[in-house]
């Protein structure tokens, strides 16, 4: 019953676990009543860490759909619990470059639950039942805070290198021995299948792999290749999809490749601000997605000189953010860093760097002076 980009992952996923002599499973029932992604998410996590079906595994991994273990070479998930899980129940990746609503440390498409551990069964009802879990708050979000919140929470939920579970910038940007899982957030669905087809051809379908020449090339080049193909495609999300959330993935790919030296068409830049404004009567201006499209057009605009405009999408980011989600919101000081820059290239330096201050100022005393986002803003 799998589709899309997730007929390609779970095949590649399923088959490095084979290879290692671990288990996979695609759970098909989610637990009764938890119809919403949210929620079902922690169900099914526990119904798993609660099954007799097997008693012979020790670490339960859970990993979204649009991630995939890509370096088929080693057992790399065995080495990391050697040297990561003395001491830990959860293990969860660390994130320094994404936010996701008042999250900013960590990203939960993969974590790691030690499925005899009281803790980490109590932990799972915790976030269950946390109320602001109830009236909406992700999964991850809410991790985070009882992180923040409670001592014991932090001693034992380790956070790993951004990089050992995880894709830090929601992309392919370094070969599978240093970067083993590429998670694919964010980005349209379109373009997660055409790249996890590529890894499936290489890993999985023998006959494929036959007739491909063994040095073909790398997976962050094909990443590249798929990537401009998709922003060149008349046929995609942007067009397409009234959501705002698809439009969102358009754009973050659009900004993403910008680490590819990928120009983007300046006809397509304008498309993309149409369809945002387009979108915009239905979501409202402050919604968290419309914002974040006005801050990251504004980034791809500085790219082509166009720092007026740029300024202007930027202004109307930081402050839909600040109405929507607060001043001190990762995804509002973000958007202040981003006026920040556009600033200092139109030469009003002096400006751009009082709000950088007040973005510094606004993390530390949200956050506190060792949070990671108030030490890259002071860094």
């Amino acid at each position: 019953n799998l589709a899309g980009f997730a007929k390609y992952s779970c095949v590649v996923n399923a088959a490095w676990a084979a290879k290692f002599g671990h288990g996979f499973v695609v759970d098909e029932q989610p637990p009764k009543g938890s119809t919403e992604y949210r929620s079902g998410k922690i169900a099914v996590v526990r119904k798993w860490m609660d099954t007799e079906e097997s008693e012979d595994f020790e670490w339960l991994l859970w990993l979204d759909t649009d991630a995939i273990i890509a370096n088929i070479a080693e057992d790399f998930l065995r080495r990391l619990l050697a040297e990561e899980s003395a001491g830990k129940d959860v293990l969860v990746s660390r994130s320094l470059l994404t936010s996701t609503g008042i999250s900013s440390t960590l990203n939960s498409g993969s974590v790691l639950y030690r499925r005899g551990s009281a803790f980490a069964h109590g932990l799972l009802r915790r976030i269950e039942e946390d109320a602001r879990f109830l009236k909406g708050t992700s999964d991850q979000e809410t991790l985070e805070l009882l992180r923040e919140e409670d001592a014991n929470v932090a001693r034992r939920v380790g956070l790993l290198h951004p990089l050992a579970l995880n894709s830090d910038a929601g992309g392919v940007t370094l070969e599978p021995n240093q970067q083993p899982v590429y998670h694919l957030y964010s980005h349209p669905d379109a373009l997660r299948a055409s790249f996890f087809r590529h890894v499936w051809t290489r890993t999985c379908d023998v006959a494929e792999s036959a007739r491909r020449p063994p040095d073909g090339p790398a997976f962050r080049t094909l990443y590249a290749q798929e990537l401009e193909a998709y922003i060149a495609s008349e046929d995609d999300e942007v067009v397409t999809s009234g959501r705002a959330q698809g439009v969102l993935g358009a754009v973050s790919v659009a900004r993403t490749a910008l680490n590819f030296n990928i120009v983007i068409p300046e006809e397509r830049l304008d498309e993309f601000i149409e369809k945002v404004d387009e979108v915009e009567p239905t979501y409202g201006e402050e919604h968290v997605f419309v914002a974040m499209c006005r801050q990251y057009l504004a980034t791809l605009l500085e790219q082509h000189g166009r720092l007026d405009d740029a300024e202007v999408l930027a202004r109307r980011s930081l402050e839909a953010h600040e109405r929507g989600q607060g001043l001190i919101h990762p995804q509002t000081i973000n958007a202040m860093v981003t006026l920040s820059g556009i600033l200092e290239e139109l030469g009003r330096g002096a400006e751009g760097a009082e709000i950088l201050a007040a973005a510094a100022e606004r993390s530390r005393s949200a956050y506190g002076g060792s949070h990671q986002q108030t030490l890259r803003l002071e860094a």
